[in-house]
């Protein structure tokens, strides 16, 4: 199970990130001519907020791409026992 998960996930979070960001950000692009990622550097919440989620973002992807290539590395990020 967990060989086929190391190449199953990192396959699946690419085709996920195209379809439910890239994609759908394009076409509001495509139909507004605004760009949806552009996100301010005020200090206010929605900025903050938007630098939380793309932050999450990166760490999910880090932490998928690490369990596919080592399972040492992977080891380290799983919860403490």
């Amino acid at each position: 199970m967990n060989s086929i998960l190391r190449y199953f996930l990192p396959i699946y979070l690419i085709v996920y990130f195209a379809a439910a960001f890239f994609w759908r950000s394009y076409l509001v692009w495509k139909r507004t001519g605004i760009n949806p990622y552009k996100l301010g550097k005020t200090g206010n919440a929605h900025d903050f907020i938007g630098m939380l989620f793309r932050f999450s973002l990166a760490a999910i992807a880090l932490v998928i791409m690490l369990f596919s290539i080592s399972k040492e590395a992977y080891q380290y990020l799983t919860t403490i026992r």
